[in-house]
This record gives C-alpha cells, structure tokens and sequence, in this order.
C-alpha cells in the first residue's frame, strides 16, 4: 500500500538532481537543467534554466550534486540568451568529462489554466544557504492564473524566499516542471508598489518558456555564445 506522503516526497526526488546553485561574482541563485536543446548540442554542454537577475554577469558557476558522491561539482557556465522583459535567461553549462542529461526533470504540457488547485512544489536556495547545503522543500497550491498584458502567470501560495527565484515549480503529483519560479522583484515589475502578501509568489509557465528557448536557438546571438562557450571550455 502506498503511504499517503510518498508520491509527493518521490517528485522532490525526481526533481533535486536537476537543481543548481547559479553563482556569479554578483551574488548567486537558483536555476534547473533542461534537456530541451541536448539534440542540437556536443555531449559537453548542458542548458539550464534560470532567472535574468541572477546572472547579471555574463559567466559564473553553477553547483551541481552528482548521485553517489553527495557533494556540489562545480561548472563553469556562460550565459547564451536572455530574455529580461519576464526576468528568463538560458545558460550554457560546460559539463566536460561529466554527462548531465539524466539530471533534467520531465516538463508538464498542461496548460496554466488546468493547474488551478493543484499541489506544486519548488527547490531552491535561499540566500542562507551555504553553497554545500542542501536546496530547500517548498510546497503550496495554485491559487490562480493572472493575465499580466500579455504574459499568464501562475500564482502560489508559497513563500519563496531570496535566492530560489528561478529554480522549477512542478507537481508534486508527478514532479514535472510547469514554471520558472519568479523573483519578488518581478513580482513588483508587475505589479509596481501594491503591497503584496508574502506567501504570495508567481511562476512563468513552462510552456512559454519552451517557446523562448526554441525561438531562441537559431538566432546568431545563441550561436556564438555557444561557439565561445565551447572555446574557452
């Protein structure tokens, strides 16, 4: 018999190997691994998810846990896209000797809308955090979808903390990814200086940025980040 908690507690399983802490000699958050664009890519490189303001430098390094040893592997990392208008950036990750695409979790097709009531958890790493802990268990529900122009949001009631924005909101259900979570500045950017609860969070759906990074992919830009990534890796 299944206990009660387990298929919650197998999703946060499913989805730690693909979390990493983003550090940059600006400051440092959260971001995931995709494997999205892995067909179009040398065994070396791996993309990841991540929020624009945390990677405000160009390049940095990211942590990543390998299974077996429990500790953070560093990587060096060189940001190939941004999207700043919803706080969206994709990094490219040299993995070197090391083949990160078993990490990625699997992405929800589900649309926002038929997310509403659904228990969602996130992993991240709060600016408290030592680079060596552990990221933190966070679980709520979607409380709503909000129209914001022409963006859709998916609104929670968890409390993110500084330092997890950009890391995945997925279903607990399943633990596929349906968001980026957020930062509470973009939560402002949307909503300016309304006095905004704090167990109250947003989350850029999965979907949207599937699109983005396709679209992203052939332009010249995407390119030549990757063909300097490659260089200096």
């Amino acid at each position: 018999m299944t206990a009660p908690n387990e298929p919650r507690i197998n999703s946060f399983k499913k989805v730690f190997p693909s979390i990493v802490k983003v550090q940059t000699s600006h400051g440092s958050g959260t971001g995931f691994l995709t494997n999205l664009l892995h067909r179009f890519l040398p065994d070396v490189l791996s993309i990841g998810i991540t929020c624009n303001h945390v990677v405000q430098k160009q390049e940095g390094t990211v942590y990543v846990v390998i299974p077996g040893n429990n500790m953070y592997t560093p990587f060096r990392f060189l940001v190939v896209s941004r999207l700043p208008y919803c706080d969206l950036a994709f990094i490219g990750i040299v993995t070197s000797h090391i083949d990160l695409r078993g990490f990625a979790p699997n992405l929800s097709q589900k649309s926002p809308y038929d997310l509403f009531g659904e228990e969602v958890g996130t992993l991240g790493f709060p600016d408290v955090a030592d680079i060596q802990a552990h990221p933190s268990a966070l679980r709520g529900i979607v409380s709503s979808i909000v129209d914001y122009q022409w963006l859709k949001l998916i609104q929670t009631d968890i409390m993110v903390h500084p330092g997890c924005s950009g890391g995945p909101l997925f279903l607990t259900s399943t633990g596929e990814v349906v968001g980026v979570v957020a930062s509470r500045d973009v939560r402002k950017q949307f909503f300016g200086q309304v006095e905004v609860p704090t167990n109250f969070s947003f989350a850029i759906p999965i979907n949207y940025v599937i699109d983005s990074l396709m679209q992203s992919r052939p332009s010249s830009s995407f390119r030549s980040n990757l063909e300097n990534l490659m260089k200096q890796g």
